[in-house]
């Protein structure tokens, strides 16, 4: 049996980690995409800078007798990674903790802990959501039909020319655009399809098309041609447009990145002057991509 006499501090020092604790257990129980698709990197200092390049292009023939032909890297464009602190508090009262109203104050610490995966969720997911209208590190968005190469000059794309809800056709279009995108040497990258992101409403035909053992929406036993691919899809709520969906490639293949300046963390004390408890939740960090590379997006159908 618990009794007061057993807990005589249940609220201010002595149970601070508790109290803590429910703000780390509720962020642990919600689904974090963001190990899951991003490359995650320990930030320094007050941010980062990171610097596209080209490689070396195709080897060419040395006639007999004259010599190599060396090969000039490209610098491309710069990504700037800026450390932001995000963050939030709560201030329960002494008349609170006094009327021992123990359910709410549990509530009130799992609201922290939810309100901090909805902002890293949030901020992540707006890689996506905004990826088709802002412009990155190299003039375009992150999905465009026409990011310069710049070594091999032209473009490249990675989103359709017409945008179109999840299929069978339009999948069978990302990954074989994917599978054909060129390098800024002009070169085959072999790209390979890892996730499908979508949105939660969009799972059933995300699962229909990459779980059915035969072709799906179609009573032609033809083999699902998509298990070749062992691509597993991925849901978000986080997505805004519940049509638009997206392919990436295995973290080596593709630059979207999370950098973690400051891990969570949950800072509490007693205020001597009113006898309230003070909890704040903060973290440091940034997202953005670096590289078009090894990804492929589309807003569905207009």
């Amino acid at each position: 049996m618990i009794t007061r006499s057993l807990t005589p501090d249940t609220f201010f020092a002595n149970a601070l980690p508790v109290l803590e604790e429910i703000i780390y257990s509720t962020m642990e129980q919600y689904p974090d995409i963001i190990p899951i698709i991003a490359n995650m990197r320990q930030g320094i200092g007050w941010g980062t800078q990171t610097t596209e390049q080209s490689g070396t292009g195709a080897v060419v023939e040395i006639p007999e007798g004259t010599s190599v032909t060396y090969d000039d890297i490209i610098q491309g464009n710069a990504t700037t990674f800026t450390f932001v602190k995000f963050g939030l508090g709560v201030i329960i009262t002494e008349e609170m903790i006094d009327d021992q109203k123990w359910d709410q104050v549990g509530d009130i610490y799992r609201g922290l802990g939810a309100s901090m995966h909805h902002g890293r969720q949030t901020d992540f997911m707006n890689n996506f959501n905004n990826g088709f209208a802002t412009n990155g590190y190299d003039g375009v968005p992150l999905f465009s039909t026409a990011h310069p190469l710049v070594k091999a000059g032209g473009t490249e794309n990675n989103r359709p020319t017409t945008d179109a809800d999840l299929s069978e056709a339009s999948l069978r279009t990302a990954l074989n655009d994917l599978a054909g995108t060129l390098s800024h040497e002009g070169l085959r990258m072999y790209i390979r399809p890892k996730h499908l992101l979508v949105h939660t409403q969009n799972i059933y035909t995300a699962h229909e098309l990459l779980n059915s053992d035969l072709r799906p929406g179609t009573a032609n036993n033809d083999t699902n041609a998509f298990n070749l691919f062992g691509l597993s899809y991925i849901s978000s709520e986080y997505l805004t447009d519940t049509d638009a969906w997206f392919v990436l490639a295995d973290k080596m293949d593709h630059r979207i990145m999370w950098y973690d300046r400051k891990p969570v963390a949950v800072k509490s004390f007693e205020d001597f002057d009113n006898g309230a408890l003070k909890t704040k939740i903060s973290a440091r960090w940034d997202t953005n991509h670096s590289s078009w590379f090894g990804t492929y997006g589309t807003t569905g159908a207009p």
